[in-house]
């Protein structure tokens, strides 16, 4: 004998939807609110790159620490960006340069600026599994002079402590 609504429920007793069982999740999970579905992302037998892109925010990231990325080269091309790169803070856009220092002798990577973003992508078309080591460094393009102009046109403490260190981080990227 199996239940649903319609067996035990009078017609006047109204239902809460959150509460009530249903056969597409299990009481566990209506109890500890985990979602219906698995957290498993979906890829299509085409386009063999997850969904979904992870976004991972520079705040929390120790930077003497290598991030890891893992790319699978059937469906990787030389116009993917790997890596975006933008100033933390607007007064930078377009005065900051990145490059990348260290790792890339063979010349597989590049780095492009357009409208204030960076992108890291291949620059080879044909590409051998392998995993590459590459440290990316920021460069400011403002000059003293240009600096000391800027601070004199805004306020007294324009820019203060705002220009911070130059990013300097490590990759480490996975072709397979």
């Amino acid at each position: 004998m199996g239940f649903n609504k319609g067996q035990y429920l009078t017609l006047d007793t109204e239902v809460d939807e959150e509460n009530a069982l249903s056969p597409e999740t299990c009481y566990e999970c209506k109890i500890n609110g985990y979602s219906k579905k698995d957290g498993r992302q979906k890829r299509s037998i085409q386009d063999p790159t997850p969904s979904a892109v992870e976004h991972i925010s520079l705040e929390s990231v120790d930077m003497d620490s290598p991030i890891n990325m893992k790319f699978n080269l059937s469906g990787f091309g030389s116009k993917e960006h790997i890596l975006e790169l933008m100033p933390a803070i607007e007064p930078l856009n377009n005065h900051i340069r990145y490059v990348i220092s260290q790792g890339n002798d063979d010349g597989i990577f590049r780095i492009h600026q357009r409208n204030g973003l960076s992108y890291l992508h291949t620059a080879k078309k044909k590409l051998t599994p392998g995993t590459y080591t590459l440290e990316i460094t920021s460069i400011p393009l403002y000059r003293k002079k240009e600096l000391k102009k800027l601070e004199e046109s805004n306020e007294d403490d324009y820019l203060l402590g705002e220009l911070g260190e130059a990013l300097r981080m490590r990759l480490q990227i996975q072709l397979y």
